[in-house]
């Protein structure tokens, strides 16, 4: 007859997120856990094959709880990807430890074609060809890009090297994409927006992001219909 536990599988997932979100990922051990569950190591063998295992499901219990941030986010009425950024963003705020250990833990050993955020990725890549007209291998670049900023501010709050405020990430999101979509908008439009195009490169080139985005606004304002799904994505 096969033992009777105090606690399933869920249960002990469950107590090690915890643990991690209290010390970090590298405080998730067969002691720390049996501590937090108040038995002895015995029960959690019982229940995983060993403590590698309990790693992998509590970095899959993690990324649920990512993508409830990020799901709910997808479905914004107003700008759904920068939306998605600054769910990102919030996730890294609120909970640190769980992001650390699904984005800043060491990767060298895995099989990184084999991630599970590939259709998270795929999606993402999805709405923007969608909302803009780009290819989906163009409209990938552009979320490459924006990410890899989006990333670097998240990580920042994570380690407390920058505290969130809301209206300074939302600022710096729009700034990090203007570069990037002015390039592809003076190539589609052709010579019609290089005047402008390149009042707002300066304006970047010259840390100045205040009038860049002044700029941005006012090109927006006389712009034709072209831009509207742009900006209701992304700004």
């Amino acid at each position: 007859m096969p033992p009777k536990f105090m606690f399933n599988r869920e249960q002990l997932i469950d107590a090690s997120l915890n643990i991690i979100r209290r010390g970090g990922p590298q405080s998730l051990t067969a002691r720390s856990l049996a501590g937090e569950l108040g038995c002895s190591v015995k029960p959690i063998f019982g229940l995983f094959k060993n403590m590698e295992e309990v790693r992998l499901e509590t970095i899959k219990a993690a990324d649920r709880i990512y993508r409830r941030y990020i799901g709910a986010a997808s479905h914004a009425e107003e700008k759904p990807y920068k939306a998605m950024g600054m769910a990102y963003i919030r996730f890294a705020t609120e909970e640190k430890e769980l992001f650390k250990l699904l984005f800043m833990r060491d990767r060298s050993a895995e099989n990184i074609n084999d991630d599970s955020g590939k259709d998270v990725t795929e999606a993402i890549v999805k709405l923007i060809s969608k909302n803009t007209g780009l290819n989906e291998k163009t409209a990938y670049m552009l979320h490459l890009e924006t990410w890899l900023y989006v990333h670097g501010i998240a990580t920042m709050i994570a380690t407390n090297y920058l505290e969130w405020d809301g209206e300074f990430v939302s600022n710096a999101l729009t700034d990090c994409t203007l570069p990037w979509i002015l390039r592809t908008w003076n190539r589609i439009c052709g010579g019609s927006w290089s005047v402008s195009f390149t009042k707002i490169t300066t304006a970047i080139r010259d840390s100045s992001f205040c009038m860049a985005r002044t700029q941005w606004r006012t090109l927006r304002q006389h712009s034709a219909s072209c831009w509207k799904d742009w900006t209701n994505l992304l700004f």
